[in-house]
């Protein structure tokens, strides 16, 4: 009996080993940095195009009085914005952040080693546009915002933060399970070439060097570093790839703000008699591109369809009208090829056409293997809520020890100043959209390229280069 026993206990020692033994599969996956890419490049230039607008509508009872004017009246005062920045960089990148994971399937174990390529120098140019103004940089200081750094400088707008944080926040990281199209290399390795469907734009303009200079001493006191909020602002979704016209454009194609308005003032009604359709603005005065008013009404705007009216004689007409303020606002311009000179400055408002305009040689680039992304129009969020404010001069700010005579100037004031209470609804809606082409390279081909493109300094400077 014992040596029956002692059998069968030898048999499961010697055997349960095979019955039960796990088959482990070591993996590594690489996610490049770019959308569909099929493998790491190491380095890529981002020429790009985002539009963010706002439209936002108040209607309400105005009471006030102003002098010897006051009343109370019904408002509706409607708002159209577009913040449009247009950029032109190219991104170092690395495999910044490993991820390890273990999978069971059935008697097989996966023990996963998953690397995200991140960014980790940008440097190049980008640019504020507006329809209506022009480029407030360009006005400032005649030239884009430069960009030349490091990635890791975003620590310092955000305390707390990690770099593997902040890198995870720059791509579209999906941890331990990265989703796409799954391309064997080999040996266990394989890419996971991810869709456009989720790209963060923008984040290279906190590392500009006009913010950089002018907002670290702000930025230390400012309790806005919140790394979910940044991304979420800045994240694109829904892409899809589509063909793009990319054109050259030089640095001072962007127009400042004293020649875009000159430009707008120099076309008031050039093409005579109007054949567009009636609008409600033309029951109103128009003061300037995109500016109307009325007794009770305000429309300030930058769509095409209604700054196209600036360029025709419309004899305003009389009456009653409904002021009925479209929810989206048109990123068309084709309407003003009509004015060849005028279409020229406004297609950089195109979300459908790229514009190079940094001093990179393009010869480097690999733009047969680049991708182009668009991001349709999209709404992003909406508020709406009821105010009631009151609104006047209260003298508070003003010193305690005041002359008879400064105080005599101020009530002068106060009374033309005048007061007053609204009471309302305030709606708001805002839709972004936006474009790009990556363009992919190898590492030391951007260095190259970057050293011939005279940023070598630059490169040395920020701990790219020796």
């Amino acid at each position: 009996m014992k040596s029956k026993l002692a059998f069968v206990l030898v048999f499961i020692f010697l055997f349960s080993g095979t019955a039960f033994a796990k088959n482990v599969v070591h993996r590594t996956f690489y996610v490049p940095f770019m959308p569909g890419a099929e493998r790491h490049y190491g380095a890529y230039r981002i020429i790009a195009h985002t539009g963010d607008y706002n439209v936002s509508v108040v209607k309400g009872a105005l009471n006030y009085k102003t002098g010897g004017i006051g009343g109370n009246k019904d408002v509706i005062d409607a708002f159209q914005s577009a913040d449009l920045i247009r950029s032109d960089i190219v991104v170092l990148t690395r495999l910044g952040l490993k991820v390890t994971d273990v999978k069971r399937s059935g008697s097989v174990e996966y023990h996963d080693t998953i690397y995200y390529e991140t960014p980790e120098y940008v440097i190049g140019y980008f640019v504020d546009f507006s329809p209506l103004v022009g480029s407030l940089i360009m006005e400032e200081q005649g030239k884009p915002y430069f960009v030349a750094s490091k990635i890791s400088s975003l620590k310092s707008l955000f305390p707390g933060a990690t770099e593997q944080d902040i890198l995870k926040s720059l791509i579209n990281y999906q941890g331990a399970d990265p989703q796409g199209k799954k391309i064997p290399l080999g040996g266990g390795r394989y890419v996971i070439s991810q869709s456009p469907d989720k790209v963060v734009f923008n984040w290279w303009l906190e590392l500009s060097q006009e913010f950089l200079s002018g907002n670290m001493e702000f930025i230390k006191d400012f309790d806005w570093q919140d790394m979910s909020e940044y991304q979420l602002e800045s994240i694109y979704n829904n892409g899809i790839i589509k063909s793009l016209p990319v054109y050259k454009a030089n640095i001072s194609d962007f127009p400042t703000m004293i020649e875009m308005m000159g430009l707008w003032n120099s076309k008031r009604g050039i093409l005579g008699k109007s054949p567009l359709p009636e609008k409600f603005t033309d029951y109103m005065t128009m003061v300037s591109p995109g500016t109307w008013v009325s007794s009770n009404a305000t429309f300030v705007s930058c769509d095409p369809d209604f700054l196209i009216r600036w360029l025709y004689e419309i004899p305003p007409k009389k009456g009653e009208f409904k002021v009925q303020v479209p929810t989206a606002i048109s990123t068309d311009f084709s309407s003003f090829r009509a004015d060849k000179e005028l279409y020229n400055k406004l297609i950089f408002c195109d979300p459908n056409v790229l514009f190079a305009f940094a001093p990179f040689d393009d010869k480097y680039f690999d733009t047969k293997s680049g991708l182009k992304i668009y991001f349709p129009y999209q709404e992003k969020y909406r508020d709406e809520r009821r105010v009631s404010e009151s609104f006047g001069e209260t003298g508070q700010a003003l010193p305690k020890q005041l002359s008879p005579e400064a105080w005599k100037e101020f009530n002068k004031n106060l009374r033309e100043a005048g007061s007053g209470k609204f009471s309302g609804d305030i709606t708001s809606r805002h839709y972004s959209v936006a474009a790009c082409f990556y363009q992919p390279m190898s590492r030391n081909n951007a260095a190259n390229m970057l050293k011939s493109s005279g940023f070598t300094k630059v490169l040395q400077s920020i701990g790219a280069i020796p």
